[in-house]
């Protein structure tokens, strides 16, 4: 049997490490980071997550199903979620979409001779997309360029959203730019 002074010692010694443990475990596990979440609708299943404190502003890009162009929508991370900001169209016809007026917004030409329908935000979060078989999404993230078929199949309907992470669901699922 242990004298009483070296079994009070383990037992502070176990206590310290279970305490050294949770520490650890509450930074590692409890949510704690924001983030922008790209996720199955129906699956919950976990695509992507960008950092929220970097990456405020991301854009999506694809080829529009009805007239064949080139469209880009921009996105921007706020307190209370992700708004739309601006659209960016090569050409503008059938299906093309101008609610955002009603909005307040307002539309222009740039040099490049694309239409831009901008000065309106609306709120969608979550945000949701069905990765197009022809529609080819493109998530755009500052200089990266990356197709949405490489974290999600064709077909596959995201749920984009704003969220609190955890730093090991970050390091499993998060995108370094």
């Amino acid at each position: 049997m242990f004298p009483p002074k070296r079994n009070s010692r383990i037992k502070l010694l176990w206590i310290s490490a279970a305490f050294a443990a949770l520490i650890l475990a509450l930074y590692w596990f409890v949510p704690s980071k924001p983030c922008i979440s790209f996720s199955g609708y129906r699956s919950g299943e976990t695509y992507l997550l960008l950092d929220a404190e970097q990456h405020a502003e991301f854009s999506v890009s694809f080829t529009h199903s009805v007239n064949k162009s080139y469209v880009e929508d921009f996105y921007q991370l706020r307190d209370d979620g992700i708004y739309l900001t601006h659209t960016r169209y090569q050409t503008f016809g059938a299906g093309m979409t101008t609610d955002m007026l009603a909005d307040g917004g307002a539309y222009w030409y740039e040099e490049d001779g694309y239409m831009v329908i901008g000065g309106f935000e609306r709120l969608l979060d979550p945000l949701t997309l069905t990765v197009g078989y022809v529609a080819k999404h493109i998530l755009h993230v500052e200089d990266e360029v990356m197709p949405l078929t490489d974290f999600a199949a064709s077909g596959t309907t995201l749920l984009i959203e704003k969220k609190t992470c955890s730093r090991a669901a970050y390091l499993r699922h998060g995108l370094n730019i």
